[in-house]
């Protein structure tokens, strides 16, 4: 699949991840940045995402304990291959 095929698939969490440079668009310079990341080359743009996002889902609580899973994706990984380090 291509790599504007990928981009155009991309939707919620996903998508807030593939936009590295954080102006909302996912476009070739978000993957430009997230190649050089990758192959320890320092970006010569601002890699301005947060290392983690995340979304809180919405929820009510009306007594007793709650449990609340919420999903968390690194920055860049559009395709949930990272795995971290025990304990982080």
């Amino acid at each position: 699949q291509s790599v504007t095929g990928v981009i155009a698939a991309l939707t919620g969490l996903d998508y807030l991840a593939g936009d590295v440079t954080w102006d909302t668009n996912v476009l070739m310079v978000d993957v430009q940045l997230m190649r050089q990341v990758v192959s320890n080359n320092p970006p010569g743009t601002v890699f301005n995402s947060p290392d983690y996002i995340y979304i809180i889902p919405a929820f009510a609580v009306s007594g007793g304990d709650v449990i609340q899973d919420v999903p968390v994706i690194c920055s860049g990984d559009v395709d949930h291959s990272y795995e971290p380090a025990a304990g982080k």
